[in-house]
């Protein structure tokens, strides 16, 4: 905790894909989902959790016809700057 920390000093955001890549079409088989990078995933989509910090996930737009987002995380105790990054 003490790195994230650091590294979202001077209220700095931490920009990040929401996924690590467009989402699976709902047609897409179990075996093709496993595939799909559960180590992107778990390490990238954790540190919030695992921090206790705030995350937001924004939709970003698409490509071939699939989602795409972007999430931003807070420094602890400024929830703030991600409403403003968010408005602004």
């Amino acid at each position: 905790m003490r790195y994230i920390d650091e590294l979202l000093r001077d209220d700095a955001l931490l920009a990040l894909p929401t996924a690590p890549g467009i989402a699976p079409r709902l047609e897409t088989q179990p075996v093709e989902l496993e595939g799909i990078s559960r180590a992107f995933s778990c390490a990238r989509l954790s540190i919030a959790r695992l921090a206790g910090l705030l995350q937001v996930t924004l939709p970003l737009g698409s490509l071939d016809g699939c989602p795409l987002g972007l999430s931003l995380i807070a420094p602890r105790r400024r929830d703030c700057g991600l409403e403003l990054a968010i408005l602004t």
